[in-house]
């Protein structure tokens, strides 16, 4: 996957979904507004510690995800 083509959104979103998990459950786990969890998912990007508590309440590593793109320093 390119970056331009990463969306961690749409990653988290589907993750939901393969779960039978919803964003108004996962609003309340994470004690914030669902209006506010619905645009962060539309974002391509999201900060790392909002990723890292949602990967503890879904119980995956949405670290993963990401392209790897390793170089050689």
């Amino acid at each position: 996957m390119v970056l331009d083509e990463f969306h961690i959104g749409n990653i988290i979103k589907a993750k939901l979904d393969e779960q039978g998990k919803t964003i108004p459950w996962l609003a309340k786990e994470l004690n914030i507004d669902e209006s506010a969890l619905r645009k962060n998912l539309n974002c391509k990007y999201l900060h790392s510690e909002r990723i890292a508590k949602i990967s503890f309440i879904l119980k995956y590593d949405f670290f993963k995800e990401f392209p790897d793109y390793s170089t050689d320093c």
